[in-house]
This record gives C-alpha cells, structure tokens and sequence, in this order.
C-alpha cells in the first residue's frame, strides 16, 4: 500500500535531527517546523538519493537567506558611501572619484549577491521537486496496485493538482505506467513505462468512430 502520512504528529526531521512538526509551504510543499528545511511527510530514511536530494535543497536554502541579507547590507553601505563621494567630488577630485568607484563596486555586488541569492531559490525549487520525485516513484512501484493521483495527494498531504504533475512527469521520464481504466480513469503504477488503456476502452472508441467512417463511404458512393 501507499505510506500514508500524517503532519499532526511529531516526526523526525533529516536536518536538525529533531523531533519536530512538518509545517506547509506553498513552494516547497512541507517544511521542518524548527530548521525550515524541506521534508517529506511519510519518508523515514536516513540515507539514499532522496535525502541528498533534500539536504541539497537545505543548503540551498540557507544559502539564498545569507546571499539576500548580503545583499541588502551592501545596498543599505552605499547611500553613505554615495553621499560621501558626492562631498568629496566638491572638495577633492581624486578622492571624490575614487569613493564613487568604491560606491558603485559596492551597488553591483549587492546586485550580482541578489542575482545569486534568487539562483539559489531555483536550485532549492529543483532539488525538493526531485527528492519528492523519487519518493514518489519508489512509494508508486512499491505499492500493490495501480494508484490514482487522488489516492497519492491523499496519503501524502499534498494537493491533487501537485501530485497529478509529479505523476505525469514521472510518466514522462520513463519512471512509472500510466493506466486508463475501464471507466476512463487514470492511475499509475510501476510495472512498466508507458501508457495504457484498458481493452473495453478501446473497443468503445472503435465502436464510436466506426459509424462516423461508414457514413463518409456513403457520401463518397452519392458523389
């Protein structure tokens, strides 16, 4: 069966080692109550390409909040270091040309320090969708029957949008079986990769188009 997973209770977080509460994140999904570092609720390993994964997303993490606040305090160090050059430029040239090179040097790397801080959102962005990607798979593939993307955002506390475009993206990338069931559901499973569409589903299509094509032999035999 599919882990279930449930936020309510304390689980251990593969950051802080804490025994700690998952909180939701609209970016991350789920996120440690205490370090902030991405989780995901149902998965209790300690080890493995999964938890790389989110460690990865974690120094990412903490490396996008000291980037930003670099950023800003070099931006808060230039306006005295402008007013200063804009002094000195009325008393004294070279010194006045000198401190406006050191503010604009300042005022580009507050840039390029913000510019890194938000490549650093998109690699946290990347290594969780990963993580939770693997997860996803082997959680699929360990599971005894075919899933729906309902039951999958059930058990693993996450909406069923999300989890119907992880699905299809493992589909995508060969990871797991797409199935059209009988009553024209989609589930997935991991026997294969692929999609398939149950036999009667099939036959219904042909039936519908099969009048369709008889009735345009019909027209061509008037013409």
């Amino acid at each position: 069966m599919f882990p279930m997973a449930s936020v309510a209770d304390l689980r251990p977080c593969p950051h802080c080692g804490g025994q700690v509460k998952y909180e939701a994140d609209p970016q991350l999904l789920w996120v440690c109550g205490t370090c902030g570092g991405p989780v995901i609720p149902g998965f209790r390993a300690s080890s493995g390409p999964i938890i790389e994964a989110l460690s990865g997303a974690k120094r990412a993490k903490s490396s996008t909040f000291s980037r930003r606040f670099g950023s800003v305090a070099l931006a808060i160090a230039f306006w005295p270091m402008a007013a200063s050059a804009a002094f000195l430029l009325m008393v004294y040239l070279p010194a006045g040309i000198l401190a406006g090179t050191t503010a604009i040097a300042t005022l580009i790397g507050s840039f390029m320090t913000w510019k890194s801080g938000v490549t650093k959102i998109a690699e946290t962005k990347r290594l969780t969708e990963e993580a939770w990607l693997l997860y996803l798979s082997e959680a699929v593939r360990n599971s005894d029957r075919a899933i729906s993307a309902e039951k999958v955002a059930e058990a693993a506390q996450i909406s069923v949008v999300r989890a119907g475009e992880m699905l299809e993206s493992l589909v995508r990338r060969g990871d797991l079986d797409l199935n059209i069931t009988h009553e024209g559901r989609l589930t997935y499973s991991g026997e294969a990769a692929g999609v398939r569409v149950a036999r009667n589903v099939v036959d219904e299509a042909a039936e519908l188009e099969e009048p369709a094509g008889e009735e345009a032999k019909a027209r061509v035999v008037k013409q």
